[in-house]
This record gives structure tokens, C-alpha cells and sequence, in this order.
């Protein structure tokens, strides 16, 4: 029997979430809304509902213990598993900071969202997702996270969106022989799949519509593929 995916983006309000929400809703999936704000989650459902997308609200802030547990079990009351976790995007508290005068207070800021919220949330759904046959987690992580200099992205957003980076390919490996998969995707490097520096093919069709809308979203930074990495051109034909 096949069941409908359940997907529950956090951060839906921040960076590109809305958009992701609305390519997954009309793709089948029903999306649940993790918000801080449950009005404009609210609110966000009724214009989402409008286009034909079934969604439903959870507050979710990603930094207190006490929300995700209630999100959780929000979603193993009314669903009882999970398709898909999407970890979307961050914060940035330190843009007028150099590296040689970032306060470390100012820093933990950046990661209790970034990196140790994303961790929180991804282990305390993890339970759910492992209820489904096949399940994925995919955390979209910022731009130019560890990988280059930039004069209006700060150090602490980006060291702990590295963080996440490197998070989610030991999050992939220890999950290797379950039915779970974990990839990051961001602006920079749009289609990357992790795995062991081998070629990979982007056949799934979720990571494919997340990867798509980041592409389409950031047309004024794309640049091109990395090395490896490329789509399924059949998947792509099927579309």
C-alpha cells in the first residue's frame, strides 16, 4: 500500500521554505508548517490552501527542547510516521563582526540555531521517519557555508553551517543500513548528493524539487554543478 508523504519543514517562514512548501504541496505531499509564529503559519496554510496544497501548523522553534518534543508528538498523534524532514535554512546574528573581533556569545547564537537546533530536531524525528519504508532527511544549509571569504555573510553563520554540512554526511553514513537517507543541499553547490567522492546521480524526486526551487530562487548567484554530480535524465524526462 502506498502512503502519502508527510513532510515537515521547519523555518517554513525563513529564506526559501514558502516556495519549497508550495513544489512539494503540489506534488502530492502534505506538508506540515514548523513554525515559531502559529499565526503566520496559519495564515500561510489558508494561502497555501487556496492553491490546492494540504498542510497543516506546528510550532516548532528549533532552539527549546520543550517545542520540538511538542512538534514531535504532534506528528506521531495525527500521522504517525514521517516521509520527509526538511531542515531549512538559519540565522545570522553576526554580519557586522570580523573574525578577529566575533565574540564567541555572539557566535553560540549562530549555531544554537543553525547547527544544534538542526541536530535537536533531526534526532528527536528520527523515530518517525524510521516508521516508513523509505524516508529522507535534507537539510538545506546557507550560502557559502566553509567554503569561501565573503564580506556580508558573517564567520559564526557560516562556520556552523559548515557544521551542518559535515553533520549531515556523518548523519548519512550512520544511517547507511536503514531506509533513511540524509543530504544537504544549498545556493552554492545546488544538486550536491553526498557520498564517497563517487559520481551521483539525483534521482529522487523530492531532492530534485528542493534542489530545483534553491536553483530557481538564486538565479543571480548560480554557478555551475560541481564535479559528479548531475541529475537522472530519465527522472528528468518523467517530470
Amino acid at each position: 500500500m502506498t502512503t502519502k508523504p508527510i513532510t515537515l519543514i521547519t523555518n517554513v517562514n525563513q529564506s526559501m521554505g514558502v516556495e519549497i512548501a508550495t513544489q512539494l504541496g503540489q506534488a502530492g505531499h502534505h506538508v506540515i508548517l514548523g513554525v515559531q509564529d502559529s499565526q503566520r503559519g496559519e495564515r500561510l496554510a489558508v494561502s497555501l490552501g487556496k492553491q490546492g496544497i494540504q498542510t497543516s501548523v506546528v510550532q516548532l522553534d528549533a532552539t527549546c527542547r520543550a517545542s520540538i518534543n511538542g512538534a514531535k508528538a504532534f506528528i506521531e498523534m495525527n500521522y504517525g510516521y514521517l516521509t520527509t524532514l526538511i531542515n531549512n535554512g538559519g540565522v545570522s546574528f553576526d554580519r557586522q563582526f570580523s573574525a578577529t573581533t566575533l565574540s564567541s556569545f555572539v557566535m553560540r547564537q549562530d549555531f544554537e540555531t543553525n547547527f544544534f537546533g538542526m541536530v535537536d530536531v533531526t534526532q528527536a524525528m528520527l523515530p518517525l521517519l524510521k516508521k516508513g519504508t523509505s524516508a529522507q532527511i535534507i537539510n538545506v544549509t546557507g550560502r557559502l557555508a566553509g567554503v569561501l571569504q565573503s564580506k556580508h555573510i558573517g564567520t559564526g553563520y557560516r562556520a556552523s553551517q559548515a557544521a551542518a554540512n559535515q553533520y549531515t554526511i556523518d548523519l548519512r553514513q550512520a544511517l547507511k543500513d536503514s531506509s533513511i537517507t540524509a543530504n544537504f543541499v544549498n545556493s552554492d553547490w545546488l544538486e550536491q548528493h553526498i557520498s564517497a567522492g563517487r559520481e551521483v546521480v539525483v534521482h529522487d524526486p523530492t531532492l530534485r524539487l528542493v534542489t530545483k526551487t534553491l536553483q530557481r530562487g538564486d538565479r543571480s548567484t548560480r554557478r555551475a554543478l560541481p564535479s559528479g554530480v548531475r541529475f537522472d535524465r530519465a527522472a528528468e524526462e518523467a517530470d
